[in-house]
């Protein structure tokens, strides 16, 4: 089941809230690149962000779309999904 965010998606280089969230990162054509969670995605997302190094800026980070979820197990699970849905690049490093 793909990300229920209907077609809401926000740029990577835009603002981010403090929220436990399941998040994904596409590239510019909307092609998920990585399926993450976290508790805090305005970090995660901000250290994504300035780790110029980081293998993630080789794929174009454009576009994010997320799925809030508090429980920390919940959210490791429906990452799981996610990731076996997409099966993105970032993942299979």
């Amino acid at each position: 089941m793909p990300f229920n965010t209907g077609e809401a998606t926000l740029d990577f280089k835009g603002e981010f809230e403090e929220k436990p969230v399941v998040y994904g990162v596409m590239n510019v054509v909307k092609e998920m690149i990585f399926v993450g969670q976290t508790n805090n995605l305005k970090k995660q997302i901000a250290d994504h962000r300035t780790d110029l190094y980081d293998w993630m800026h080789r794929e174009g980070p454009t576009f994010v779309c997320f799925e809030e979820i508090e429980d920390e197990d919940t959210r490791r699970k429906r990452a799981s999904e996610l990731t076996s849905e997409y099966s993105p690049s970032g993942n299979r490093l």
